[in-house]
């Protein structure tokens, strides 16, 4: 099942760069950049909210790539997901920028990286950890359907039928 960021209302969308924004804290990066696709919307809001430069990247295939004008640095870069599973596209996506800034006579650290969604199929740790890539993450897949169901009975926000589509019973 896929969680898709677009199904969530703009307060949610909100919420989440505010509540990222404080994971943050005081260890601001030099840069962001999203993990093709969902996390560049996760990276502009963050970017924008940090006033740091963002690294724009694309998907073609199952490669991420990055766009050819897009913002190049040396220092601390973090990654942002929409959703992460296995971590396997976010490596990926570290790799590609690293490789981007290193072509341009630039050098780019990943110390870590954030997601909206932890997919609770996988253990990203596994993949990320050795690498000395931290993970945090807002909500699991059934913890985020359970704060927007308590919104809806609130009253606070509308039942939107798709979210059926990102149920995961873990």
């Amino acid at each position: 099942n896929k969680f898709d960021l677009e199904l969530l209302p703009d307060d949610v969308h909100d919420l989440a760069t505010d509540i990222l924004v404080d994971i943050i804290g005081e260890d601001k990066p030099d840069i962001v950049f999203g993990v093709p696709n969902g996390g560049n919307l996760v990276a502009e809001r963050v970017a924008t909210r940090l006033k740091v430069p963002q690294i724009s990247t694309y998907k073609e295939g199952n490669q991420p790539l990055v766009r050819k004008d897009s913002y190049v640095g040396t220092g601390v870069a973090y990654g942002f997901e929409d959703a992460i599973t296995t971590g396997g596209s976010t490596l990926r996506a570290i790799e590609r920028v690293q490789q981007y800034a290193s072509e341009r006579n630039h050098s780019i650290i990943v110390p870590r990286v954030f997601a909206i969604i932890r997919r609770m199929e996988s253990t990203p740790e596994e993949l990320l950890s050795p690498r000395g890539i931290g993970l945090s993450y807002i909500f699991t897949t059934r913890e985020l359907l359970g704060w927007l169901m308590v919104l809806y009975e609130r009253r606070l926000i509308e039942l939107d039928p798709r979210w059926n589509e990102m149920w995961t019973p873990n």
